[in-house]
């Protein structure tokens, strides 16, 4: 029972702090990509792992790179980029029906730029964010429940046929609602108009007999701009284009610190407390030991019986006058009435 409260308090208080995954990461160098393939990646999908929850006192780790599925925290996050979210937590985003667009921390910034524009034109429910665990050759994918779509560089095309095919497929994605967790939140998801996905797009789809073929919007692809290689260090990553943030502090958080100031605040006004009745105990008993003792006190000096005691007499201060007897009220009445 004590453990269960434990985790309670501990899972709110650190429902906005980072949620570090257990992945080894190593330094590497900018990724620069010398030619476009088409097509620009491959899909793999796979019956989806059963889905658990995973307090916060326990360590996630997943066999497939990245995951599409398994175990999880509970609490959802926010729809939008982050500076760095861990699979445990973008996992229960694809509960939802969501994407979540992933990048290596070393691409080419392009390119980059090129799956924020993708995500942020295609739907909702999306979920960007760097993550070192993606190869080199592969440094792009998008990520449903049960599948994930590698990519060499951002097709965009070819990107948007495969999300309208498998975002939004799950139980749940009929819920409108957003996370909560938010830790690392560079900006939210700004909420589409209509169901449809990536509406800016008109892909070409041939149809069969009756020789139509819809309007086509091609994505042409840039050639590749070199980078000077640099150092590039995924254990932390960050966004390879600077964005405003905000959220810098939760309401969580901030609810968390006002409640430890309070406590620090109390646990001072207590001492000063105690202190003061020590500091009055203190005084109380130096002025009880300091009175004088009465005139009828006697100190005898010397031992021995043999030597004479000397009666030493204290003065009498402040003793105050003997009361009146019955004799002196009368009198003093008697006065009182000849005036």
């Amino acid at each position: 029972m004590i453990r269960r409260v434990f985790v309670t308090v501990l899972l709110f208080a650190t429902a906005n702090t980072v949620d570090l995954d257990s992945q080894k990461r190593d330094k590497g160098t900018n990724i620069i990509i010398e030619t476009f393939y088409t097509p620009s990646g491959y899909a793999s999908c796979q019956d989806p792992l059963q889905a658990s929850f995973v307090c916060m006192d326990a360590d996630i780790t997943y066999s497939d790179t990245p995951p599409s599925s398994g175990k999880m925290r509970l609490l959802a996050p926010l729809y939008g980029e982050y500076k760095y979210i861990p699979p445990q937590r973008w996992l229960r985003a694809l509960q939802y029906g969501a994407v979540a667009f992933l990048y290596h921390p070393c691409a080419p910034v392009e390119q980059v730029m090129a799956l924020r524009d993708l995500a942020e034109t295609c739907l909702w429910k999306h979920i960007i964010t760097p993550y070192s665990g993606l190869p080199t050759k592969h440094p792009f994918a998008l990520v449903v429940w049960g599948c994930v779509y590698h990519m060499t560089w951002v097709n965009r095309t070819e990107a948007a046929i495969w999300i309208r095919s498998h975002a939004l497929q799950t139980q749940l994605s009929t819920l409108s609602s957003n996370g909560v967790y938010k830790s690392g939140l560079l900006h939210n998801a700004t909420v589409l108009p209509g169901d449809v996905i990536c509406p800016d797009l008109v892909l070409s789809h041939a149809t069969k007999g009756s020789g139509v073929k819809e309007n086509v919007a091609i994505h042409v692809a840039t050639p590749a701009i070199s980078i000077p290689v640099r150092s590039c260090d995924p254990t932390c990553p960050t966004p390879l284009v600077p964005l405003p943030q905000s959220h810098l502090f939760s309401l969580q958080t901030l609810l968390v610190y006002a409640l430890f100031a309070f406590l620090v605040v109390l646990l001072v006004a207590i001492l000063m407390v105690i202190l003061a009745y020590m500091v009055r105990g203190c005084k109380t008993n130096k002025r009880g030991h300091s009175r004088y003792k009465p005139a009828s006190s006697f100190f005898s000096l010397g031992t021995g019986s043999k030597e004479k005691a000397a009666r030493v007499s204290i003065p009498e201060v402040g003793v105050p006058s003997p009361m009146p007897n019955e004799r002196e009220i009368l009198l003093n009445a008697d006065s009182d009435e000849e005036l």
